[in-house]
Parts: C-alpha cells; structure tokens; sequence
C-alpha cells in the first residue's frame, strides 16, 4: 500500500515505508467525541452482511486481508471464528499486527503484504477483504492484490470483499480534496482508487471470479451523522444512543432502492472462484 509518510500529499513508498507509515497510524489512532458510535454502527453493519454472506458449509481455513478493524475497535473477528477450523489475518503493520492477536486466541496473525501473499496456491477456502484495496495508490496494484487472493483461494472457494463507492459524491469530493484534508488532520490516513458496484462486479469478473451478489453499505450521511454522534457524546446523553443506532440502521434500507449506487458509503460483492 502506498501512502503518504507524512499527513499531506501521498508520495512513492518502499514496502518498508509503508510499513512505517500505518504503523505510525495505528499507534495514533485514536476516537474522537463521535467516531465511537459511528464506528459502533459501522462494525454492525459490517457484521451483518458477513452473517448473511458466510458459506453454509463450515469453513476450514479464513483468510482476512487487513487487521485495521480489529486493531482499533471489535472487528469481524467475532463473525468468522465461530464458522471457520482456523482464521489468519495479514496486514502490512506490524502495530496492527500486534494489537489484533493480543486480546483473539483464536487469530492467527502475519505481518504481510496483500500483494505478495507468503501462502501456497489454494490455502484458503474463505477470504474476507473488508476495505482493505481502496487503500493503494495505484488502481494495477488493485489487480496485483486480487490475482494473489484467486491464487490462495481453492476451487469453489469464496470471497466477500468491500470498497470505497466511487460514485457516492461525498467519497468523490473527499478524494479530490484529500491531499489538504490530510495536511490539516482532518483525515486519519489515505485512501485511493476504488470502483462503483458495476466497476467492482467487472473487475472480479476480470479477475477470475463469479460474482454471486452485490449490495452497497453505510448510507447515512457520515458527516451528520457523527456530529450528532459527537453532541450525545460529549453531552452524556446516553439514553439517545440506541435511539441514534436504530435510526441509522433504519437508512440501510436505502440499500434497496434505486438511489443505492450513491447514497452508499461502499460496494460489496460476495464472489466465487471459477
């Protein structure tokens, strides 16, 4: 993944840089007033897909492309493990790395690099990539990631993967603004090219998978979303807090409507390997 190794502009990374850098993200991440709730809710929807999408058949080995989730907050980890004989999640930050394992007996964890995965040809028969390849630099480094995660998958074997939603105009303004975003604080790390749901569905096709199904997630508005999130927080207006999950669980219903392509903050696929 190719960031940028300060706060602004995003400039050409070794791997060992890249390293640094999102350990440098992880050892200062921090929530602020809001992004508790908010990350609350995200973790839930996030859960749900994956319990609706989880093979019927019990998973034998689960592969989970990046540890950020689980790093920082609960994760998907809860999800998975119950379903799966052994789960293994890489990321390139070894702080990630660290902090995922320490509290999850069951997480086996490796500091790798999505793009040059240390595993045999068809080592896993379930791959979870939870916004993990809206995180390069380059849209080819995309196609690098997604040719090593058809090679450890198995025959038959599935992937459920989320992106950035290229068409959601918030997304589309945040990216062309990001670099002073970045400069400022305003955002906690880079994010880079992604698709829409049509441009997703072609490039696993490209890719060696059959797309099974397509659905988009988060439709709240994010921005005023967590600054109500904040005003409960900082306020301590604790009995509003399941009232403000409910609501902004109830927006996912958008998710079946014509508007979905671009009220969703993401585009999710599950997909099988040819």
């Amino acid at each position: 993944m190719i960031k940028s190794q300060q706060r602004g502009s995003p400039i050409e990374l070794t791997a060992a840089q890249e390293a640094e850098y999102w350990d440098r993200v992880i050892e200062g991440f921090s929530d602020g007033p809001g992004s508790r709730l908010w990350r609350q809710h995200s973790d839930r929807v996030n859960s749900e897909l994956l319990a609706r999408w989880l093979p019927e058949a019990r998973i034998k080995r689960a592969l989970k492309t990046d540890l950020f989730d689980e790093a920082i907050g609960d994760g998907l980890y809860s999800i998975i493990s119950p379903h799966a004989g052994s789960f293994i999640g890489v990321d390139l930050s070894k702080a990630a790395v660290t902090r995922a394992v320490a509290s999850r007996s069951r997480l086996k964890g490796l500091v790798a690099d999505v793009r040059r995965l240390p595993f045999k040809s068809a080592s896993f028969d379930f791959i979870l990539s939870n916004s993990t390849l809206d995180h390069f630099q380059r849209a080819h480094d995309i196609d690098d990631a997604l040719a090593e995660l058809n090679r450890v998958l198995c025959s038959g074997g599935e992937l459920v993967i989320t992106m950035d939603n290229s068409r959601n105009p918030i997304l589309a303004l945040r990216r062309r603004v990001q670099n002073a975003l970045l400069a400022l604080g305003v955002l906690p790390y880079f994010t880079g090219p992604s698709y829409d749901a049509r441009g997703l569905r072609k490039l696993l096709i490209d890719n060696g998978f059959d797309v099974r199904e397509q659905t988009t997630l988060l439709h709240s508005p994010r921005l005023p979303a967590m600054a109500i999130a904040r005003m409960i927080e900082v306020i301590g207006m604790r009995g509003l807090c399941s009232a403000y999950l409910s609501c902004l669980n109830r927006m996912e219903r958008l998710a079946i409507t014509r508007a979905a392509n671009v009220t969703g903050y993401f585009v999710a696929a599950r997909a099988v390997k040819h």
